[in-house]
């Protein structure tokens, strides 16, 4: 009983946090955006979560458990299991484009309003992967600072820990959104700013945060670096180079 309600408790938490995300934006768009365009973003919301949720099943699929595109089963992604967000944030947008687009809605302002909503989301998420172990961290070096805190406060008698990566990943993305929502937000005058620095505080930590993961290796010489790595820093530059060449169009 116990087993099973560890191995679904990540459901009940990705439930939580797709009601949460969904208020929050329902209460965010009330304001800025007319009746028909409120409808299009929550309907939007909706439409580019599940499908998000899918690539981001099929991304773990063929990342984390190395399995070839052939050999994937569609009715598998529908089933808890590895999941990759990075590949399900790009399906994700990629919907959001093609669905905005036919319905003449401000795709930079949506996401605006959409993605801190993701911040909040994902923070929650990874709360609900921890408790149910998973993503684990590496092994804490025995006789460290951090492995002596832990143990202390744990009351642990485990000779070896790993980093609670998850709950590292989950406080970053939560101080993310509270800094960009009270206090950034403000400071970003011209649309899509708010999501591009959404997306580069999200991929921030998670190149971080991924030295103490443990990954797939990708390169290895003098340094090491996961795929994840690499996707983390390329939606970095996209996201600043955005900042970079649309600021100067909108002053």
């Amino acid at each position: 009983m116990l087993l099973w309600i560890s191995e679904y408790i990540w459901l009940v938490f990705f439930s939580l946090s797709s009601c949460i995300s969904l208020f929050y934006i329902y209460f965010s768009i009330k304001k800025n955006f007319s009746k028909y365009e409120q409808k299009t973003i929550i309907k939007n919301f909706i439409y580019s979560y599940v499908l998000g949720y899918l690539g981001a099943r099929l991304g773990g699929e063929l990342i984390d458990n190395s399995l070839p595109l052939g050999e994937v089963v569609f009715f598998n992604l529908f089933i808890p299991g590895a999941m990759s967000y990075m590949p399900g944030a790009a399906f994700s947008l990629l919907v959001s484009y093609v669905y905005l687009k036919k319905r003449r809605v401000s795709l930079l302002l949506v996401l605006d309003t959409i993605f801190p909503a993701v911040l909040l989301a994902s923070a929650i998420g990874k709360i609900g992967c921890f408790l149910n172990h998973d993503d684990i961290g590496i092994f804490i070096d025995r006789g460290s600072l951090f492995f002596e805190v832990l143990n202390f406060f744990t009351g642990s008698t485990i000779s070896k820990l790993r980093y609670p990566v998850q709950v590292f990943e989950s406080l970053a993305l939560i101080c993310s959104f509270i800094l960009i929502t009270f206090f950034i937000k403000k400071y970003l005058y011209f649309p899509g700013a708010t999501g591009a620095m959404c997306v580069i505080c999200y991929s921030l930590q998670r190149f971080l945060f991924s030295y103490l993961r443990q990954e797939n290796i990708m390169w290895q010489g003098e340094s090491i670096i996961s795929l994840y790595q690499v996707m983390a820093l390329c939606y970095i530059f996209l996201a600043s180079l955005f900042l970079f060449m649309w600021s100067p169009r909108c002053e």
